[in-house]
């Protein structure tokens, strides 16, 4: 971690703080995706009826709850209500295995929804208000590879172990437990606003700052719809393949390229500005798109899996960072509610539609209208300023001009002593 820290221009201590108290409810939430509500509610019900609306439940109050959280969490001290969000989440998850019936699924389903939801604003303003601007693209990054780091683990132990329901929720308690390690520290307390943050704004740079948030914001939620409509609606017309289903149901190897693509894109967000690594990411899925319309076998799903993951790993990342680059006064944990738990409920929202009607469309008929959609997408990008402005880029590349120069003149003089 101090290598890593090292590079970036934060301490090693500030740096694994910030990133594990958010690495925490992220990988909560990856491996809850993974293992399924069908597995996780199976002591409540094994009708698909009442888990896909405990799903749906869990989405919906993980949004309405971060909306929440946005309020409680400027008239509650930072620490105690961190601490309060954090061992809810534990104490929930470690409930389950203690209830039967088909009633808790709807209500497990809404309090895991709060477990996820009521404080992750309020931490991933942390993570801004703790970083500069030219820092926070390779932090999110390195959050994003604690995050999956901490999924691997947790995948590993749980195929090892093989305790059923039992085993799930010891890792899903064990993962939602890791942001008491960076709740422990005093680290992250000491900020207070974004580094750099000015104390008022005008009417007029706030007008530009909202609609700079909403031609970023536009792209996401269209990437989220997509992802939906391709995993609802798409994805149960191919599961009949045997090959195809295997691809769908085995290792999520996706993952690996989500964790990856995060950090890269983390290092070109801050090198080249934010708006690069969300062409890529775009791009990346649009082309995937054009290739499971054009074709379906094993081999063209599986690309489109791993297209999804790295597609989701630059613009994860970004949209990390953006909310922290826009934040005015008093604003970032309302512009992190709407960026990052915002687009989980309509993920959750719009799929259980499809399970509810039994909507389903081949990939050849949908998949053209999802490419232009994502392609479509790119355009308000384009048009949107990037948060991370011109003259940091050249600072940096000021910075590691100055530094080769140093290089050069340091082995220069040794050659002479030589």
């Amino acid at each position: 971690m101090a290598l890593i820290s090292k590079g970036i221009g934060i301490s090693s201590k500030k740096l694994f703080a910030i990133t594990i108290l958010n690495a925490g409810p992220l990988a909560f939430y990856f491996a809850i995706a993974h293992f399924n509500f069908q597995n996780i509610f199976q002591n409540f019900s094994t009708q698909s009826t009442w888990v896909n609306l405990g799903s749906a439940l869990f989405y919906f109050f993980a949004a309405i709850s971060a909306f929440i959280g946005v309020f409680l969490s400027k008239r509650i001290s930072g620490k105690k209500f961190l601490w309060a969000w954090t061992a809810f989440g534990v104490l929930v998850t470690g409930m389950l295995p203690f209830f039967k019936g088909e009633v808790f699924t709807l209500i497990f389903g809404a309090l895991f929804g709060v477990a996820l939801g009521l404080g992750f604003p309020y931490s991933l303003s942390l993570l801004a208000n703790c970083t500069r601007i030219e820092q926070r693209g390779r932090v999110s990054g390195i959050l994003l590879l604690e995050t999956f780091v901490l999924i691997a683990i947790g995948l590993f132990f749980t195929d090892a172990l093989n305790f059923g329901l039992i085993g799930t929720v010891i890792i899903l308690m064990a993962l939602r437990a890791t942001s008491f390690l960076g709740i422990a520290t005093d680290e992250i307390t000491s900020c207070t606003r974004p580094i750099g943050q000015m104390a008022t704004v005008s009417r007029v740079r706030k007008k530009e700052t909202n609609k700079n948030f909403l031609l970023y914001f536009i792209p996401w939620i269209l990437f989220f719809i997509v992802i939906v409509l391709t995993d609802h609606i798409i994805w149960p017309t191919l599961e009949t393949n045997p090959q195809i289903n295997q691809i769908l149901t085995t290792d999520p190897w996706h993952y690996v390229g989500t964790a990856v693509s995060g950090v890269i894109s983390g290092f070109m967000a801050d090198r080249f500005g934010r708006k690069i690594p969300i062409v890529i990411g775009l791009s990346l899925l649009g082309f995937s798109l054009v290739l499971i319309a054009s074709v379906v076998t094993p081999v063209s799903v599986f690309i489109h899996l791993m297209a999804i993951g790295i597609a989701f790993g630059f613009l994860m990342v970004v949209y990390i960072a953006i909310p922290g680059d826009l934040a005015e006064p008093n604003s970032g944990e309302m512009l992190y509610a709407l960026i990052v738990v915002l687009p989980l409920a309509i993920y959750g929202g719009l799929g259980a539609l499809p399970r509810i009607f039994g909507a389903s469309a081949t990939a050849s008929a949908l998949s053209w209208i999802l490419t232009s959609l994502i392609f479509l997408s790119i355009v308000p990008i384009y048009i949107a300023k990037d948060t991370l402005k011109e003259e940091k880029i050249q600072e940096r590349q000021i910075k590691e001009y100055v530094k080769k120069v140093g290089e050069l003149i340091d082995d220069s003089k040794r050659t002479e002593k030589d």
